[in-house]
C-alpha cells in the first residue's frame, strides 16, 4: 500500500513487476470478484466464539501419515550424516 500511494513508478515496478497502469486493470478486473467491507465499528472487537471449547481430535489422512514418516526419515539420515561429517 505504500509503495502505490507512495512510491516512484520505478519502485513499483520492481515491487509487483507491473506498471501502475497494468496493476490498475488487474484491479479492476477483480474487484467483480471481491467484496472487501470498510471497518467502520468502533469499540471492542467481538468475543471469540470457541474460546475454551474443546474440539475432537482427528485421524490424521494418508498424505499427512507419509509426510510423517518421510520427514522423521530425512532427519535420521540428515542426522546421521552430519554425525558422520565429523
Amino acid at each position: 500500500m505504500m509503495v502505490y500511494k507512495y512510491g516512484s513508478d520505478v519502485n513499483f515496478l520492481n515491487t509487483t513487476s507491473l506498471t501502475r497502469s497494468a496493476f490498475n486493470q488487474l484491479l479492476r478486473r477483480f474487484s467483480r470478484f471481491y467484496y472487501i467491507p470498510r471497518h467502520t465499528t468502533r469499540g471492542r472487537p467481538t468475543k471469540l466464539k470457541h474460546h475454551h471449547q474443546n474440539f475432537r481430535v482427528q485421524q490424521p489422512s494418508n498424505a499427512d501419515l507419509q509426510n510423517a514418516m518421510y520427514n522423521g526419515w530425512l532427519h535420521t539420515v540428515l542426522a546421521q550424516v552430519s554425525l558422520h561429517a565429523r
